[in-house]
């Protein structure tokens, strides 16, 4: 038991210091540190955005089993992921909503519960004062489960190009990817942003000049 407790704090320490001198070295950060925090505080990311009066899902993070019950069968559909991220989207069944099953999976963490939005996928890419934008055009869920999906670049609305520049403000972004549901009707949902986004593929797909924006980014 001892030798684990010194292992902690030895990883406590060791995180601490390298940290430290991550954030106080004279280099120029894209994003900085500050903004990367927001990633992992997702409910924090999505308070903020709404607080500029970008629309979200209807969300629910918690690890009540009866409200999780009861907000989900408040939905048409809905779908769950973790609150820290790192796993991809799924559809709530009623499987999900199995009472033992749901008390135990909510007697482990809570969970995000958001109401499933139907529309297209869009991704807008910010890079200082640019912003680039393209439909996914996927039948899975989580596009980032379907390596055949298509990238098809779009013009969005004045609006949500405004509210990517306003996102990335708020959030302390220079550089940022915006996931986005466009539902038929043309609102614009707001899903989460990405402070160190995978771009390549995407840049490849589309010709968007990425790379170039990030290097002049870097440069300034």
């Amino acid at each position: 038991m001892q030798d684990v407790y010194q292992q902690q704090i030895a990883i406590d320490d060791s995180t601490s210091a390298l940290r430290s001198l991550l954030q106080t070295i004279p280099a120029r950060w894209v994003n900085s540190w500050e903004a990367y925090q927001f990633h992992k505080e997702k409910p924090l990311q999505l308070s903020k955005v709404k607080q500029i009066g970008v629309t979200i899902p209807q969300t629910l993070i918690g690890n009540d089993a009866q409200e999780i019950s009861s907000f989900v069968r408040s939905l048409d559909k809905a779908i769950f992921k973790p609150v820290y991220g790192g796993a991809h989207a799924k559809l709530v069944t009623a499987d999900h909503l199995e009472p033992r099953r749901l008390s135990l999976a909510a007697s482990i963490a809570p969970v995000t519960i958001q109401e499933y939005i139907p529309g297209t996928n869009i991704r807008s890419y910010v890079i200082g004062q640019s912003v680039y934008a393209a439909e996914i055009r996927t039948q899975q869920l989580d596009f980032r489960e379907d390596v055949q999906a298509q990238l098809i670049p779009v013009d969005l609305p004045a609006v949500v190009e405004q509210q990517c520049l306003e996102i990335a403000r708020a959030l302390k972004l220079e550089w940022t990817a915006i996931d986005w549901r466009c539902k038929p009707s043309g609102e614009y949902v707001f899903l989460e942003a990405n402070p160190s986004p995978m771009f390549l593929h995407f840049e490849r797909q589309t010709g968007f000049p990425i790379t170039r924006k990030l290097v002049e980014l870097l440069m300034q």
